[in-house]
């Protein structure tokens, strides 16, 4: 399945009232590490590593958001969701380079979304889902930046 269309369907599947539980049953059947192997090496056994807890949370919190007609943001769900991966590879850039930890965040966004959109291409939304300079080395349309000045 081509990632652009696997990332229409993660979005049905984790924002149409019931992402928790999806999210359970895709952890329970070894489907979610496929969907998203930047995330799920910050994992434990437990389940209660900052990562699955505050996924855990944030899908919980969409499906009440839509259960009371609230809009939901998927760039807010993709945030969480990336970043522990945003910050070990800004710390990682920061050290390995002798860029400032602020200054290393760029980079590492497009790092992680590199990453990321092997899988599951990241599709530019008006608004952009994500504004980042450059592009993506693998060539997916994870970002378009409709910015001002872009």
């Amino acid at each position: 399945m081509p990632p652009a269309r696997l990332f229409e369907e993660v979005l049905k599947l984790l924002q149409a009232g019931y992402g928790y539980q999806t999210y359970m049953l895709l952890r329970e059947y070894s489907l979610f590490q496929p969907l998203f192997p930047t995330i799920t090496r910050y994992f434990t056994e437990r389940g209660d590593s900052p990562m699955e807890r505050i996924i855990s949370q944030v899908l919980k919190n969409t499906d009440t958001r839509i259960h009371n007609d609230m809009r939901v943001n998927p760039a807010f769900l993709f945030a969480v969701m990336f970043w522990y991966p945003l910050l070990e590879t800004a710390q990682k850039i920061a050290q390995e380079s002798g860029l400032a930890y602020y200054d290393a965040f760029a980079p590492a966004m497009n790092d992680v979304l590199d990453e990321a959109c092997r899988t599951l291409a990241i599709l530019s939304a008006s608004p952009p889902l994500f504004v980042i300079s450059g592009s993506c080395s693998c060539a997916c349309p994870v970002v378009r930046a409709n910015a001002p000045g872009s």
